[in-house]
């Protein structure tokens, strides 16, 4: 059952985002038949700016619909009319989560992949062997400047943007989940503990500077410094391992937390009213 909520899934958003990757590809494949007039006139210069205009605010409306798209198909899905439809399946909550969060992230690179393709379309011929030649020479270059730890760095780097993705969409599941509690204006309400999770964070964080501001004249404190120093000047390119593999962590934490409080509401505390 699980493949076909998977299966449902893919075919809702191929339905509701395809139109959207055939207008970017069309103003990428647009831009690119407009360079081959390449000419020094006012009016090629006006229609050269307005295509690339066009083709970076069609890959900003790209990745919004697909980020929206993720959003109202989990509220629509699990807490409108739908959802008596839905928790009907022979499938847990945390399965009916598992899928859409899956599903959703994997939807949001898919619209990374097409902007990235309607580059390459954008930029076909020359300028793009001239990119990727320059690209290549940077990779070559970051390689030796970290003395071989750059790819271990840009593959940690590339786990920690897919965790933070499951972790972000997870947030906005939390967000909604909660929000549904309300009795009305239950679209506020999850919107209302958005902003209300944002703005305690960033009063923790606040806060955190503060102590640290505080504290960072403290004997014991500059120890600790002292030590940590040390201990990051023994090998600073493992020393970033650390960093990133702390970071990858902390945010897939974040995210089981945001999951747990989902499938407790949609367990525990689902109204359909």
């Amino acid at each position: 059952m699980v493949r076909k909520l998977f299966k449902h899934e893919f075919i809702a958003y191929i339905r509701a985002l395809l139109p959207m990757y055939v207008v970017l590809l069309g103003i990428a494949a647009l831009t690119r038949f407009v360079v081959f007039f390449e000419s020094d006139s006012a009016v090629y210069n006006i229609v050269i700016w307005s295509s690339i205009i066009a083709l970076v605010i069609a890959s900003i409306v790209c990745l919004v619909l697909s980020f929206l798209n993720v959003v109202t198909r989990y509220y629509k899905n699990m807490f409108t009319h739908e959802g008596y439809l839905t928790l009907t399946l022979p499938v847990t909550s945390a399965q009916h989560i598992w899928v859409k969060v899956t599903a959703g992230v994997v939807s949001i690179l898919a619209g990374f992949v097409m902007i990235v393709l309607a580059v390459c379309v954008a930029t076909a011929g020359e300028l793009n062997i001239e990119l990727f030649k320059a690209l290549f020479y940077l990779l070559n270059d970051a390689q030796d400047l970290f003395e071989g730890h750059f790819i271990p760095y840009l593959i940690e780097i590339m786990i920690l943007f897919l965790v933070a993705l499951f972790s972000g969409t997870l947030l906005f599941y939390a967000c909604i989940s909660i929000g549904q509690l309300s009795n009305k204006n239950r679209i506020a309400a999850a919107i209302g503990v958005f902003f209300a999770y944002y703005f305690v964070t960033q009063i923790l964080s606040t806060v955190f500077m503060i102590v640290l501001q505080m504290i960072r004249g403290n004997l014991y404190f500059i120890q600790f410094l002292d030590s940590v120093r040390e201990f990051l000047s023994l090998d600073l390119f493992w020393s970033l391992h650390l960093f990133w593999w702390f970071a990858i962590i902390f945010t897939a934490l974040l995210g089981l937390l945001y999951f747990s409080v989902s499938h407790f509401i949609l367990k525990k505390k689902l109204n359909l009213e």
